[in-house]
C-alpha cells in the first residue's frame, strides 16, 4: 500500500483543481450559480495567492453583469481582495 505524504506544494496544487470548474460556473447562464462561484473563488483567493489574477478578472466581469445580485457579490469580493 502506498502512502501519500502531504506537503504544502501538494496541498496547494490539489486546492487549485476546483478553480477551473468555478471559473466555468462563473460564466453560467444562471445568476445564482455565477454568484456562488464568485463567492467561492473569493474565499479561496484569501488562502491561495496564485489564483488572484484569475479571480480579479472574474470580479471585473461580474461588476458589469446584468444581474444585480452578481454585481453585489462581485463588489463584495473586490472589497475582500483589497
Amino acid at each position: 500500500m502506498s502512502q501519500v505524504f502531504w506537503t504544502k506544494e501538494n496541498s496547494q496544487s490539489n486546492a487549485l483543481m476546483p478553480v477551473q470548474h468555478l471559473q466555468k460556473d462563473s460564466k453560467s447562464s444562471d445568476p445564482l450559480v455565477r454568484a456562488e462561484a464568485i463567492k467561492m473563488l473569493t474565499d479561496m483567493s484569501q488562502n491561495l495567492s496564485e489564483i488572484f489574477p484569475f479571480i480579479y478578472e472574474i470580479l471585473k466581469a461580474g461588476v458589469h453583469d446584468l444581474n444585480s445580485y452578481v454585481r453585489q457579490v462581485s463588489l463584495h469580493g473586490l472589497i475582500k481582495l483589497f
